[in-house]
């Protein structure tokens, strides 16, 4: 995939904690499809109270990885914090840049509560196969 910001072909696949993510290596910033985001950082989506922010939308020149042809729109990740990510309106992929996802990672423990991002996690791992925790232990020690 060609990256949004080198504008090469430098975009792989990478596993983030259990998440594939695809990670540029010139500028290591990462893309990250529908619902990954919210994935990675265990929250119900991928841009909370995103009703909130989505008049902070403005087009870049910056080309989705994935629509190819679409334009990314960077906007504020939430109200009261300054980092801003860039989405796709159509197929809704999220461009983070490098570092950006660990600093959004410490924003997102304070969006859910504990109970929520539990319940959240339990949904995902059913996504993906995974009946109960003992399940997924029993499969990472095989």
């Amino acid at each position: 995939m060609i990256c949004p910001k080198c504008k090469t072909d430098t975009l792989a696949p990478f596993d983030q904690e259990g998440v594939e993510v695809d990670f540029c290596s010139k500028c290591f910033g990462v893309w990250l499809d529908k619902g990954e985001l919210g994935d990675y950082h265990e929250l119900s989506t991928d841009v909370p109270k995103y009703n909130e922010v989505k008049d902070s939308l403005r087009e870049t020149e910056c080309n989705c990885p994935t629509c190819q042809t679409e334009k990314l729109y960077e906007m504020k990740y939430t109200q009261e914090h300054n980092i801003m990510i860039d989405i796709c309106k159509k197929c809704e992929g999220i461009w983070l840049d490098a570092g950006e996802l660990g600093d959004l990672e410490k924003i997102a423990t304070q969006l859910e509560s504990l109970d929520q991002r539990l319940g959240n996690l339990s949904k995902g791992m059913k996504k993906k196969g995974f009946s109960s925790v003992a399940d997924l232990f029993s499969n990472m020690f095989k």
